[in-house]
């Protein structure tokens, strides 16, 4: 354990435009590891009554949204990095820590100016879409020039650091500070109406929610009718809805949108209510066609394993962290309709199979996903990294 004679500071660092909008959950876990460090946090993009529950003695300064036009983007980030520069002069902090690979790669040159140790934490797309794209693999490159650690949530992910030139040194495995206690003791309610299938995440290729579609059709054609539930957010809505509706699903699905939910950190309570009254969790993850992917545990998944609920996925890169096929999950073939409707009808067949699955499951994340624990290990990396400064 480090042990240091005073709170370290450290400058938190959201670009959150390179990826995808703002995730408030993710921004609240690090409430826990704020409350053992004096931090201040820099977001790119939205607004300060998105983040009520962060304590505005750790909150600089929130900028606008991102604007659309191109010559306001590059004066909107201009001004972003005159603010980073500023705290960084003002505040001094002892390490910074950039969220996403793409920030880390825009500011990465402020850490070696101003002699700053710096953590990095790699989430999905900055490290399976962003790596492959020439623009930012160019960038990408710079890491194995720098001396800062790198965080990511899974073997493969650590390789492709790794295939950039970063020592492996440099590298920590660490698992995500979820927090899984809202989710412990969901009472299951009975229901009278059919079998119930929820999807979770963002509304985006990756997750594979036509091909669910596909197989709940293909189960209908079975004469075995589920309902599903879509829950999430994103910019697809009416391009998702358009297929279910071709397919031929359309009435079988409610639709339930979590952006306002995820912007006032309310989304445990929205989930938690769907999660009551769902049969089994399916989230079908592919590749998508930009190449990207889950790049770690799918924390929905993991969420759901948590109150005890069944999960039906795909072996994506990552989802052997919570899910072992069979003993604490179930895996169907990637973009297979036919295959997954297989695995939804057996489900159906073997309840009390899939009970003792469910039951695993819930253990297992409670074994894996210690937020407390999680939390110390990342303020423990930011604690040696702080030490490199003197």
């Amino acid at each position: 354990m480090i042990e240091t004679n005073s709170q370290v500071k450290v400058l938190h660092i959201w670009d959150t435009r390179v990826d995808s909008g703002l995730n408030i959950d993710d921004l609240l876990q690090e409430t826990p590891l704020l409350q053992k460090s004096v931090s201040r946090i820099l977001v790119h993009q939205g607004a300060r009554k998105a983040i009520p529950q962060v304590d505005q003695h750790h909150l600089e300064e929130i900028l606008s949204p991102f604007p659309k036009n191109v010559f306001m983007r590059q004066l909107s980030h201009l001004k972003f990095r005159k603010l980073v520069r500023r705290e960084i002069s003002q505040f001094n902090p002892n390490v910074l820590f950039f969220h996403f690979g793409q920030t880390a790669a825009k500011f990465i040159d402020l850490a070696v100016k101003y002699r700053k140790p710096f953590v990095v934490a790699l989430y999905g797309h900055d490290i399976s879409v962003a790596i492959n794209q020439p623009r930012w693999q160019k960038k990408y490159r710079t890491f194995s020039k720098s001396d800062g650690r790198f965080l990511v949530l899974a073997n493969d992910v650590k390789q492709r650091v790794i295939n950039l030139g970063v020592d492996e040194s440099r590298i920590t495995l660490y698992s995500y500070p979820l927090n899984i206690h809202p989710y412990l003791n969901i009472k299951k309610r009975l229901h009278e109406g059919r079998f119930t299938i929820t999807i979770p995440g963002r509304l985006v290729e990756k997750k594979g929610h036509i091909f669910l579609f596909n197989a709940i059709q293909i189960l209908k054609e079975r004469n075995i009718i589920v309902d599903l539930i879509v829950i999430g957010y994103g910019g697809n809505r009416e391009h998702f809805q358009k297929a279910a509706s071709d397919i031929g699903v359309s009435e079988q699905i409610q639709w339930i949108d979590s952006t306002e939910a995820t912007i006032q950190g309310k989304f445990d309570q929205l989930y938690s209510r769907v999660l009551e009254e769902t049969d089994l969790v399916v989230l079908p993850c592919i590749t998508s066609s930009e190449g990207d992917n889950e790049a770690g545990p799918a924390l929905v998944l993991c969420l759901a394993q948590a109150s005890g609920t069944p999960v039906l996925t795909t072996p994506f890169r990552g989802h052997e962290i919570s899910i072992t096929d069979g003993i604490t999950g179930l895996l169907s073939t990637e973009g297979d309709s036919a295959d997954l409707a297989d695995k939804i009808a057996w489900c159906l067949e073997h309840p009390i199979q899939v009970s003792k699955i469910s039951e695993a499951g819930k253990l297992h994340v409670q074994e894996v996903f210690n937020q407390e624990a999680s939390t110390r290990a990342i303020y423990e990396i930011i604690a040696q990294e702080s030490l490199r400064n003197k």
